[in-house]
């Protein structure tokens, strides 16, 4: 209680002093405690994924280019989900933009994710309302649906739950809405894109863009032949990352003896977890 009252009448008797330590205390707290805020968001938190050490992003090499980070042809893609023994599921997505048009109101250009239908349940994502991609959605000719994301269902339906087997136009096509996905469902989307030598589509905008809406991939390897690279794939893996590379970059190696579209190319397994936290975890760490 003395040292206290002490301390009082010295502060008193010193306010310049006393008005600096105050604010030097105020801002070392405040930053501290802002700081580790987003350490907490982004690096101590699980991630909203089922297991993301089990998850790898499979990129693509070329060694004409020296580029360890291309997407991959739809063909090959096809190849390692069906010759791969020690991944677990693979699957694959590719960014895009597409016009929505309300019944009322101008036309709206939204961020767009066409993926297999295996990706949503590798991750361990659920829709917040409604359902996911079924195998027949997500094959060629397959039926017109899409899953909405929960910013797009606030900002363009007002929340209302009946939009779910409701009917909206995308690129002038009537397609059903069956599904609305929770923020944060497209977690290292944005990540996966920026990081990739080309075909980043709406990551190339700069801003960290979210998706608005998912679509099923609905393509073949005639309309996406094996020339043509738009493809990013996600694996959950059995065993190792080492394990992962050695099964894919032999297939790879076939695959390049086999087509001559496939000349100078292999692969390369990173963590998603590199993927995605990789460039911000020195500096958050450091601050």
């Amino acid at each position: 209680g003395q040292d206290l009252r002490y301390a009082l009448r010295l502060l008193v008797g010193n306010p310049g002093f006393a008005l600096v330590a105050l604010l030097t205390m105020a801002l070392g707290i405040g930053a501290n405690t802002a700081i580790f805020s987003v350490i907490d968001t982004v690096l101590l938190r699980p991630a909203p994924v089922e297991d993301i050490e089990a998850l790898a992003v499979v990129w693509e090499t070329d060694r004409n280019t020296s580029t360890t980070r291309e997407p991959a042809s739809l063909p090959d893609f096809l190849d390692y989900e069906q010759r791969s023994q020690r991944v677990e599921a693979i699957a694959a997505f590719a960014g895009s933009e597409v016009n929505y048009t309300p019944e009322a109101g101008e036309t709206i250009r939204l961020q767009a994710l066409s993926v297999t239908d295996e990706l949503l349940p590798m991750l361990g994502v659920r829709p917040l309302l409604g359902r996911g991609f079924t195998a027949e959605e997500a094959r060629a000719g397959g039926p017109a649906v899409a899953v909405l994301s929960e910013g797009l269902w606030t900002r363009a339906f007002g929340r209302d739950p009946s939009v779910v087997g409701r009917a909206v136009r995308l690129d002038d096509q009537m397609v059903t809405v069956i599904g609305i996905m929770a923020r944060g469902s497209d977690f290292g989307v944005f990540q996966i894109l920026s990081a990739a030598d080309y075909s980043r589509a709406f990551a190339d905008r700069g801003a960290r863009a979210a998706v608005d809406i998912w679509l099923p991939l609905q393509h073949t390897a005639q309309t996406m032949p094996r020339s043509t690279h738009p493809i990013f794939m996600v694996a959950r893996l059995r065993g190792s990352v080492a394990q992962a590379q050695e099964e894919l970059g032999a297939i790879a190696a076939d695959l390049e003896r086999a087509y001559p579209e496939n000349a100078a190319r292999g692969i390369f397994v990173e963590p998603l977890a590199t993927v995605v936290f990789g460039p911000v975890r020195p500096a958050l760490l450091v601050l």
